[in-house]
């Protein structure tokens, strides 16, 4: 963990405040667009859970589609509007329903926005990079104004509770609270597909030690509580979730494929075959401390190889970037600093050439500007992550 001067807590105080006066703008500038509000991805999750509440009905009855584009999205498809998610993350929404909905958006924008904010901060706290506080408040402010994350808290979306989460894991993790670590980490399956293999990753390096166990214990005991109480008020959800995963994969504009797909993936053999790479690399090194520069790398290279093999939508999962990169940067530093210089210069350039291929896009055509953004994000990053960790993993083994 970080320990700053007194002139760094100063101007990470102001960091704080600045941070949080933006989020507080931001997201009322977005509550008082009524486009916005009828477009928001918390609408029909707050509305499926709503009448779960109040008339009993299922969270993914193609009913609730259908009433909430006749709310007034606009061009909407009813089927665009369903549920699509693992029925226990009405245990953050439900406190939402209570309140109008109007209030009830900016609230959970803000409340994504500023968890942004935490998880980031909180992973750069435990692995103690950047050095200088300077430096960080550079990477909070790329962070902020990248194409995902300006797109992410404009359609309220929902991936920040994983980095939210994972952050809270690691700051467990190093103040060796394992179980607690286990109970945060469980929120990572609310949207699981985001991080599937740095939570894989970090459920078999807890199987590394015996102290570290009760971290795989309680992550279990908590998504068992959580199936349990989805379960209580939605009887059957898993099959019920399962079916309304067919619907949205039958929807034309949810082209729901890895990047490996978009490019070239036969039979699922070059997925498969990262995928075991992945897993030789953690398995072998599960042994590792987390203070050290391989935990980190392991990290990174987990999300790489999560976000080029796993079937995700667009680029909005990107907002967890910012944290994936510092492990990355963080790991590099550590084992090889002259190494990190290139890496670095790498990611400025993706994010230039993401705005870069937005505002092409949108002068040009006004209708494909996310595609290029889509594109550099999604598949630069991705790469980048997974290249430049897996060669400084290699150099390493014996």
């Amino acid at each position: 963990m970080q320990n700053y001067s007194r002139v760094d807590r100063q101007k990470t105080i102001i960091l704080a405040i600045v941070g949080i006066l933006f989020a507080l703008i931001f997201t009322w500038l977005i509550n008082q667009n009524v486009v916005m509000l009828e477009l928001s991805d918390f609408l029909p999750r707050w509305w499926g859970t709503e009448k779960l509440l109040s008339e009993g009905r299922s969270l993914y009855d193609l009913q609730n589609g259908i009433e909430v584009a006749n709310l007034g999205r606009i061009g909407a498809n009813p089927l665009w509007n369903n549920f699509y998610y693992p029925a226990h993350i009405i245990i953050l929404i439900m406190p939402f329903v209570l309140i109008p909905y109007r209030f009830a958006h900016f609230l959970w924008t803000l409340f994504g926005l500023l968890s942004f904010f935490a998880g980031i901060w909180l992973v750069l706290q435990e692995i103690d990079w950047p050095k200088k506080i300077n430096h960080v408040s550079y990477l909070f402010i790329v962070s902020t104004i990248s194409v995902p994350t300006i797109q992410h808290t404009l359609w309220s979306q929902f991936n920040t509770i994983g980095l939210l989460a994972f952050g809270l894991s690691l700051r467990s993790l190093s103040r060796r609270q394992f179980a607690l670590a286990g109970f945060w980490a469980s929120f990572l399956t609310m949207k699981p597909q985001a991080m599937l293999l740095p939570l894989a990753g970090l459920l078999i390096w807890s199987m590394g030690s015996k102290t570290r166990r009760s971290f795989a214990l309680v992550f279990g005991l908590s998504v068992g509580a959580m199936w349990a109480f989805a379960e209580a008020f939605q009887p059957g959800w898993v099959f019920e979730f399962w079916k309304s995963l067919r619907v949205y994969e039958s929807i034309p504009v949810f082209d729901l494929v890895s990047i490996l797909d978009r490019v070239w993936n036969p039979f699922q053999i070059p997925a498969l075959l990262l995928g075991i790479l992945w897993f030789a690399l953690v398995w072998r090194w599960r042994d590792v401390d987390m203070q050290s520069g391989k935990f980190e790398l392991l990290l990174a290279f987990s999300f790489g190889i999560n976000w080029l093999i796993v079937p995700l939508l667009g680029f909005l999962h990107i907002v967890s970037a910012p944290a994936a990169i510092a492990l990355l940067l963080s790991g590099m530093y550590k084992l090889n600093a002259k190494n990190s210089r290139s890496a670095i210069w790498t990611f400025v350039g993706l994010f230039v050439a993401g705005w870069l291929g937005f505002i092409y896009g949108f002068v040009t055509s006004g209708t494909v500007h996310n595609d290029f953004a889509v594109t550099v994000y999604t598949g630069g990053i991705s790469i980048s992550l997974a290249a430049f960790s897996l060669r400084e993993l290699l150099s390493y083994c014996e």
